[in-house]
């Protein structure tokens, strides 16, 4: 179950072209720039993602720092119970040998954002507003009952675009931590 986002790549026939990531960034960043020339409508689909991640930036500071989680995270898989998991104390190996119980902010995962997860509420408006601007797709696990989150690559493009790389870096590594901190699950401590 691949969690941590996937780079995007383009099918190409490596013996005649092979693009390096920033021509690879460069052309997703005018495609989503252009502006067709011949119609009076000077808008790009940049824009339009552009000003719902904006609003979503300015009307609650929860519902943004899950959307720059949500960016380092497989677009198409987020589960809900992936989050609780990696938001609640799990129990290791210790050094000794002895079974220890270990909590989200001793792997890294931010504290806020714990908290966030764990209150229902909070949760719940953070995704409502995310949600509303169609920034992100709420199903249905169909094994579970439990939701799962999906969004657009590019609105993670998007997202991303708007921060500062020391920004970029701490949510990146707000994902990794919360995924490693979340699995692997030992069958010895928790069996199925």
């Amino acid at each position: 179950m691949p969690l941590i986002k996937r780079v995007p790549t383009l099918w190409y026939d490596t013996r005649a072209f092979s693009p390096s990531k920033s021509c690879v960034l460069s052309v997703k960043s005018d495609f989503l720039r252009f502006k067709p020339r011949l119609a009076e409508y000077d808008q790009t689909v940049f824009t339009t993602w552009e000003i719902n991640v904006e609003q979503v930036e300015k009307s609650s500071e929860d519902a943004w720092r899950l959307m720059l989680l949500f960016c380092y995270l497989d677009a198409a898989d987020i589960r809900e119970a992936t989050l609780d998991r990696a938001c609640t104390s799990q129990k290791r190996w210790s050094h000794d040998g002895e079974v220890t119980e270990v909590a989200p902010s001793a792997s890294g995962v931010d504290e806020d954002l714990i908290c966030m997860v764990l209150d229902e509420v909070r949760f719940d408006d953070a995704i409502e507003v995310l949600g509303s601007f169609s920034l992100i797709y709420i199903n249905e696990d169909e094994q579970t009952g439990l939701r799962k989150f999906s969004i657009h690559p590019m609105v993670q493009y998007c997202a991303l675009q708007r921060v500062a790389p020391d920004v970029q870096s701490y949510w990146r590594a707000q994902a990794i931590a919360l995924i490693c901190h979340a699995f692997p699950r030992d069958e010895v401590l928790e069996p199925l």
